[in-house]
């Protein structure tokens, strides 16, 4: 079942992918769709969330797109609580620039690093929303 929801969600943005971008790429956690010649491109990350609030993603073990059913599972995610909070302090479009610089910057900071150490676009974003915070004085504990 696993994979038909994640066929079916790549098929969906495959169809309706924007003009430039590439097909999704399936990755272990994200279907990825790349925009060569602007240098940049998206994911997406297929969640689900029970009946107590637990928080899954869709996995694929294999890494690539000949996966087969067995491949794709649900793994359990992290309560992401505190990283929730932590966003919210963010507002105004000074915080927002301030933000959405510092992402860029560690993004392309970390494109060509090899992948054992390549970050996670979740991991950039945490990163940079505390380094927000910390500049703007706010405390986030």
């Amino acid at each position: 079942m696993a994979k038909e929801i994640n066929d079916l969600f790549k098929r969906y943005f495959d169809d309706n992918a924007p003009k430039g971008f590439s097909k999704c790429q399936d990755s272990t956690q994200a279907l990825t769709s790349l925009n060569s010649e602007k240098g940049f491109g998206y994911d997406i990350i297929v969640t689900r969330k029970d009946d107590e609030d637990n928080y899954y993603i869709l996995y694929n073990k294999k890494n690539t797109n000949n996966a087969n059913n067995r491949d794709y599972w649900w793994a359990p995610r992290s309560n992401s609580t505190k990283e929730k909070e932590r966003l919210k302090l963010i507002k105004g479009p000074e915080m927002w620039n301030d933000l959405r610089e510092r992402y860029r910057k560690k993004r392309h900071d970390y494109k060509d690093c090899n992948l054992e150490n390549k970050k996670k676009s979740y991991q950039i974003l945490n990163e940079v929303v505390v380094e927000t915070l910390k500049n703007f004085g706010i405390d986030y504990e």
